[in-house]
């Protein structure tokens, strides 16, 4: 068997629950060979590791993996999508299964195609034979924990941005965006000065928690 025959493209998302800021999915394929120096560098879950440590793992992984590659969706798009103003789709699940396809269409040919989200990315299975949606699968998949942690480098690069303009207005982004009373509190000092929600809050947030 080959070497590309032998890899497995992990696939999982950052930023779908957040109120402010885009929603990124990554892809990184890795054979069983290249997953063994991001795994004695610390690959694990994403949730708990820190920001420093994620960014030096998702450049281990960059620099290892025979492919990886994200694709981000700013809020506004999340939102039309949410609210159905998107031909017809109106919910955030299809718009990560579109955003999900690109990045297979993209890939390498791959053995085994893993996401992270039963219900999420099972539609795809029906067209992508070789595709298994996986629950927790960044808790034991490689190639998954690779993807959540790509993805949230690369979200937390594109967040950076944009507190590069809010900060000056009325502070930086609390919580990396995601919901608490933190981030209301922001919003609601957001919306005081000016007069309506900034251009990367979620609107819809609220209808699109849950997959």
């Amino acid at each position: 068997m080959s070497e590309t025959a032998q890899l497995t493209l992990g696939i999982d998302e950052a930023g779908r629950g957040a109120h402010v800021g885009p929603l990124v999915l990554a892809a990184v394929a890795l054979t069983p060979e290249e997953s063994d120096q991001p795994i004695a560098a610390g690959l694990r879950d994403s949730k708990p590791l820190s920001p420093r440590r994620r960014t030096a793992l998702a450049a281990i992984i960059r620099a290892t993996a025979s492919w990886a590659a994200t694709e981000a969706s700013s809020a506004r798009i999340a939102d039309r999508y949410v609210a159905g103003g998107f031909r017809g789709a109106p919910t955030l699940n299809v718009l990560e299964q579109r955003m999900a396809t690109r990045l297979i269409r993209l890939a390498p040919p791959c053995t085994w195609i893993v996401a992270d989200g039963q219900v999420l990315f099972r539609p795809l299975e029906e067209h992508v034979p070789n595709l298994r949606a996986v629950n927790h699968a960044d808790d034991t998949e490689p190639s998954v924990m690779a993807a959540a942690i790509v993805a949230k480098v690369e979200r937390d690069r594109l967040l950076a941005a944009i507190d590069k303009t809010s900060a000056s207005l009325c502070g930086f982004i609390p919580r990396k965006g995601y919901p608490g009373r933190e981030t209301t509190a922001w919003l609601a000092r957001y919306q005081a000065f000016f007069g309506t929600l900034p251009p990367d809050a979620r609107i819809t947030w609220g209808r699109s928690k849950a997959p």
